[in-house]
């Protein structure tokens, strides 16, 4: 819809042409409006639409006039970056973020009002239904403005649920181009044939890290070209997960889509869906082509299987009907377990369909591995093994198939497969990842496997402990690039060669963002430990540890999710050197190379510690990360942001900038990381000179005074903590003393200033007492920022009786 004029004084008499506009009170002056209810001939408007005024809005049609109960504001919205809130914003707000808007009806509405140019939606946590206190529109959403980025706060993600909604039936339709749309939780829209998202024109969208479920279809893409969904969950929808109609170039990639009781992924069309989790859908993928129209989409490297007995009937289901052609292609799946048929094609008489089918696992189905009705397939070069009625039927098997036991574990090749170095060189397939991400072929390899997985062995990486004599300064920064499983297992890789953990010789730390986890402790042992995560190692020894496990895939970027603060991270590869340039960050809207400038999301540079002369920045675009070493990271965002790291085919492509119109950079931040685990700060809390428990008299005196040894901290920024559980009733159960104030009620902030040694003690309490049960607390908190969350802490508990 269009307006003119756009702007006016009062009593200016505006037209709307079109048929899809919002009721009187969301219109959008200046723009396009959002649907609502639709008319048949144009409609007259009169307000007061300049920019910034207030004023009635009168609705005028052919059966006549209404007028909106409450006064209109109209505050045009230019390009740049928004946010909504639907726990702490106000729709009469700006947007800015400081001033959210409230709801994303009226947050999308303005978007769509806007000029051309980029814009950036920050939705914050919380849900966005139409229940009385969130306030949603039970109005259709509609995103119809081009080159926009919806991001949801992480942590867990905003939900968009339409649970009770009548009108709002999808829960979010794009026609627009180049938008993203990235962590959302999208459910309740059940409305038969109607989806949690839908994409219905445009080019170039991408919905990505999203959870999809609960509703009647999960995702849509009605038409338009070179669209994407990736990295998402999309589950329990009561029909389809992702149905693709008639568009181009769409690309289904590396998401998990189980639980949809008729279809994971349907399609009228030819996209290329590849790298996906399929399971406990009852077609795990349909290709279905119907009058006149075709469908040869590119299938690859999916895993297509069931959990749960019974969930699964065709692994692949394609159908050509009225005149239509399906030449799907169907490379390197691995397909298992369900009622029916793995692969399974039908056509009418006056169709065509010619599948291809090669490379393939297709295994204990309950009928046939491969079942042809009418199609004139190519088959070759599977391995159909153990399906109850027949490998195959209505075909015959490849002159290169085999069919027998695939002896994988988890769908992964074991190392006696004989699925293994099954296609040659020169039989042309065209494939070159597998499932998680490795190269196919393995380097060194001239030969490929079946299936959606490449055979790959497990890898030893060397490391040799670097000695010393066990002062602070002999501490280092190490990293294991391999997929090790948990800290249990890491220790015990370890043990194996230096025998039973001995602190006295040789001490390793993880550190969580606030604490350090000996390698001995119960904590360390529960973590999973991945490529790209750095450790601190103390040691007397010169031993070579060879650790043996899984490597990183090798032929995608390896992406790491990190936290606000701190990290210990290094590379996720053994033997390619990576330059600090060819890294980068994003927040899911920008990206940077780390080395850049631009870059206001994390420090611009590492830190690496070489013991006696301490921390060294490492911030030099051509600075080459080495291997098996690790270094500190720091991320300024307040929130958390991807670290991508290019494997070694991807380093020459030059590092994406990104700012938004005008932004300048803050990043400003040159604090140097935590010091080695070895020497904490040691605070300590005594009453009337005792660590306790201690008893007193009632009517004695109380005394409490601290004392910290900083250790290795000393001169880093703190939270210093000291307070008191008491008996009585609440809000008077705690006491903090503040410096220098004094004792108040509540929890609050000792002080925040650097560590120092505080010796002699400090007294911070000196009187009587009344009857009851008393816990001291004195704490320091390395994280130095106003949360409760101490890092080393003494206490001692007092009785007054």
């Amino acid at each position: 819809s269009s307006f003119s004029p756009t702007s006016g004084g009062t009593g200016t008499s505006v037209t709307i042409t079109g048929t899809n506009f919002t009721d009187a009170t969301a219109v959008n002056f200046g723009g396009t409006a959002a649907s609502g209810f639709t008319v048949d001939s144009s409609t007259q408007i009169t307000a007061i639409v300049a920019d910034g005024s207030t004023g009635k809005i009168t609705v005028t049609t052919p059966g006549g006039t209404a007028t909106s109960t409450g006064d209109f504001t109209y505050t045009a919205v230019t390009v740049g970056t928004y946010y909504v809130d639907i726990v702490s914003g106000n729709d009469s707000n700006d947007g800015s973020t400081t001033h959210p808007w409230k709801t994303l009806h009226h947050a999308i509405s303005q978007i769509n009002g806007g000029g051309t140019g980029t814009y950036v939606l920050y939705v914050a946590l919380g849900t966005y239904s139409i229940n009385v206190s969130n306030g949603e529109s039970d109005t259709q959403m509609v995103l119809s403005q081009s080159s926009v980025t919806i991001i949801g706060e992480r942590g867990s993600a905003p939900i968009i649920d339409g649970t009770n909604a009548q009108t709002w039936t999808k829960g979010l339709e794009i026609t627009g181009t180049n938008v993203i749309i990235e962590n959302l939780y999208v459910t309740g829209f059940s409305n038969t044939d109607e989806e949690g998202i839908r994409i219905s024109g445009g080019a170039d969208n991408e919905i990505r890290y999203c959870n999809v479920y609960g509703n009647n279809w999960g995702i849509r893409v009605n038409e338009g070209t070179d669209n994407t969904i990736k990295h998402c969950d999309i589950y329990n929808n009561s029909t389809h997960g992702v149905d693709i109609v008639q568009s181009s170039g769409t690309t289904v990639v590396h998401n998990k889509i189980h639980g949809n009781p008729q279809y994971g992924i349907r399609m009228e069309s030819s996209p290329e869906i590849s790298r996906n989790l399929i399971y406990d859908n009852t077609f795990g993928i349909l290709v279905e082509a119907l009058s006149e129209n075709s469908a040869s989409p590119t299938i690859k490297s999916n895993v297509i299987y069931e959990t749960v007995s019974g969930a699964m009937s065709y692994g692949i289901f394609t159908r050509a009907s009225n005149y239509s052609q399906t030449n799907p292609v169907i490379y390197h799946n691995t397909i298992d377990g369900g009622t029916l048929s793995g692969i399974s094609m039908e056509k009418d008489g006056v169709s065509s369909s010619a599948p291809i089918i090669k490379y393939n696992i297709i295994t204990e189905f309950g009928q046939y591995g491969i079942n042809n009705s009418g199609a004139t397939p190519t088959i070759d070069y599977n391995d159909v093994w153990n399906n109850a009625a027949g490998n195959y039927n209505g075909c015959t098997a490849g002159a290169n198939d085999i069919s027998l036991d695939p002896k994988y574990g988890s769908y992964a090749l074991q190392s006696d497969s004989p699925c293994i170095n099954t296609i040659p060189s020169g039989e042309g397939d065209p494939v070159t990842l597998d499932h998680p991400g490795y190269k196919r072929p393995r380097p060194g390899k001239r030969t490929k496997d079946m299936g959606a997985y490449e055979y790959v062995a497990d890898v030893i990486n060397n490391y040799t402990l670097p000695g010393g004599t066990g002062v602070s300064t002999d501490y280092r920064i190490f990293t294991v690039p391999l997929n090790l499983g948990t800290g249990a297992d890491m220790l015990n890789a370890m043990q194996a060669v230096l025998g039973t953990y001995d602190p006295t010789h040789w001490r390793g730390f993880l550190y969580t963002g606030t604490n350090y986890r000996e390698f001995n402790s119960s904590q360390f042992a529960s973590h999973t430990i991945v490529p790209g995560m750095g450790f601190w190692i103390i040691t007397t020894y010169t031993d070579n540890i060879p650790f043996e496990a899984k490597p990183a895939p090798d032929g995608v970027d390896y992406v790491m999710e990190l936290q606000p603060g701190w990290h210990l991270i290094g590379l996720p590869w053994i033997s390619t050197q990576i330059t600090l340039s060819s890294i980068k960050v994003t927040d899911g809207v920008y990206t940077y190379a780390i080395s850049s400038p631009s870059n206001n999301l994390t420090q611009r540079y590492l830190w690496d510690y070489t013991g006696v002369n301490g921390y060294v920045k490492r911030s030099a675009v051509g600075f080459r990360l080495e291997n098996n070493k690790g270094y500190f990271f720091k991320v300024l965002a307040g929130t958390s942001i991807r670290m991508i790291i290019p494997h070694a085919d991807n380093q020459a492509q030059s590092a994406p900038v990104d700012m938004a119109p005008n932004q300048t950079n803050t990043n400003e931040d040159d604090e140097a990381p935590p010091p080695p685990p070895g020497e904490a700060p040691i605070p300590n809390i005594k009453v009337n000179g005792q660590d306790g428990p201690v008893t007193v008299h009632a009517g004695d005196s109380v005394s409490v005074s601290v004392s910290l040894d900083p250790g290795a901290w000393s001169g880093r920024n703190a939270d210093w903590w000291v307070a008191a559980r008491t008996p009585f009733d609440p809000p008077l159960n705690w006491y903090t003393y503040v410096y220098p104030e004094g004792w108040r009620y509540g929890i609050h902030v000792c002080a925040q200033a650097p560590l120092y040694e505080l010796t002699p003690s400090f007294n911070v309490l000196d009187t009587v007492l009344p009857a009851g049960n008393y816990i001291f607390y004195f704490a320091v908190d390395g994280n130095m920022d106003g949360e409760v969350d101490a890092t080393w802490l003494d206490y001692v508990e007092v009785l007054v009786e």
